[in-house]
């Protein structure tokens, strides 16, 4: 079962991904310890969240303080219980950001700790995966139905634009940057070159700051800010269903672009996911080989 992680509903979705994915090979159960979710809520130097994943169908089992004890057990115990063959529960740490093979052949019982932020831990099960996250059921409200309505259309284009922790928490601007002005408008010639007539649906956690910066675009536009808090699924929603996307360097915006269901999709991501070049190295892991990636 994974650990939440203190993370949003998109990281939960990378870490859910991956652990439903373990338990399908195991054929056995997952279960989630929301246990630093609950810290978060103490903690200054990290967001607050809760468990966000509800907005899907899915049965959620959670863990137990009785079954969290056995991967807190001495280590002694652990040593017995391997020399007599015997199955035993372990703990995999995610040692850093890339994709790692041997944690799909991770055998039950397991309690993952990381983020395991790579689309190569899907390959095989894509079908299964996009089915864990259906946006086909999930219940909008009257506004956005409306918009709904207006993004089902030919050549529509979801921009995502995040601001917010990127700008305003130190540590998070140095370790993941922050796309800026040039990506966009780069991004959204490259497909006003491809597409006529296109329809650019931008969203975003600071609509000042790009509105300020897009209106004078020459294309239809709409700026999107209504969705907050526990409504943000809601701009993940939408942004999937647009015919096309230029991402941010956020899981969030990925995690709309990666589930849209159009076969004739563009999706356009940033060349540079992280402020700090070596964590660049290997993007490969994150974007995958048909998303145009763009400086």
């Amino acid at each position: 079962f994974p650990d939440s992680r203190s993370k949003s509903v998109r990281s939960q979705m990378f870490q859910y991904a991956i652990a439903s994915i373990i338990a399908k090979k195991n054929k056995t159960s997952l279960y989630i310890d929301v246990g630093s979710l609950l810290a978060s809520k103490t903690r200054d130097d990290i967001t607050s969240r809760d468990f966000e994943l509800t907005v899907f169908k899915n049965d959620y089992h959670f863990v137990t303080e009785k079954q969290l004890q056995l991967y807190n057990e001495w280590p002694y115990l652990k040593r017995i219980r391997r020399k007599l063959g015997l199955n035993y529960p372990k703990i995999y740490r995610e040692q850093n950001l890339y994709f790692n093979e041997e944690v799909l052949t991770i055998p039950s019982p397991t309690y993952l700790k990381g983020y395991f932020q790579s689309f190569k831990y899907f390959n095989g099960y894509e079908t299964y995966v996009k089915s864990l996250f259906n946006f086909e059921h999930l219940d909008l409200d009257e506004v956005n139905r409306a918009l709904l309505m207006k993004i089902q259309k030919e050549n529509t284009v979801a921009i995502h634009i995040r601001r917010g922790d990127y700008i305003a928490n130190l540590a998070a601007s140095e370790f993941h940057g922050n796309c800026d002005e040039t990506y966009y408008l780069k991004a959204i010639n490259d497909l006003a070159a491809k597409f006529n007539n296109i329809e650019l649906f931008f969203f975003s956690d600071d609509i000042d700051w790009t509105i300020a910066r897009f209106s004078e675009l020459p294309h239809k536009k709409y700026f999107i800010n209504h969705n907050t808090m526990e409504n943000s699924w809601k701009d993940m929603v939408l942004m999937h269903y647009c015919n096309h996307n230029i991402i941010a360097n956020s899981s969030f915006s990925w995690w709309a672009a990666w589930l849209n269901p159009n076969v004739d999709k563009v999706i356009i991501s940033p060349k540079k996911w992280f402020a700090k070049t070596f964590e660049n190295a290997r993007i490969d892991d994150r974007i995958p080989d048909s998303w145009i990636k763009m400086d």
